[in-house]
């Protein structure tokens, strides 16, 4: 009855933990560094923290025109300002006691609090992939 272990399994990745750095690996943030600010649902998603990238000049733009440019530019990192995005758009901003909600997006300080899911948008930054 003795059975022989052909393979085992060792986890590549690592389980991100509160205050660990990462790598946004898709989407509008790919390559972007980010802070885990908190960890949900038995480590498959996390709240994180990174600096936006907003374009305000969609609000100008006609709709077709802003819906190509959001698909082919993207806009440099930029602390979320307040008192700017009032001066653009008021229908879309909102304030709050602890942080302002833009365009479905929450921001605190300056920066983008965003809830992603871990195995798909986060790369754990290590010793061999440094921040």
């Amino acid at each position: 009855n003795d059975m022989t272990t052909l393979m085992t399994v060792v986890p590549k990745k690592k389980p991100v933990k509160k205050n660990d750095w990462v790598r946004m690996n898709r989407g509008h943030y790919k390559g972007d560094l980010a802070l885990v600010v908190a960890v949900k649902d038995s480590g498959l998603k996390c709240i994180i923290q990174c600096v936006p990238r907003l374009d305000l000049t969609l609000m100008d733009l006609p709709p077709e025109e802003a819906r190509i440019r959001r698909r082919t530019v993207r806009p440099p990192q930029k602390f979320f300002n307040a008192s700017e995005v009032k001066n653009c758009s008021r229908e879309r901003f909102q304030t709050g006691d602890m942080c302002d909600y833009y365009e479905g997006s929450y921001y605190h300080d300056g920066y983008l609090l965003k809830e992603v899911t871990v195995g798909s948008m986060v790369k754990s930054c290590t010793d061999e992939h440094p921040p």
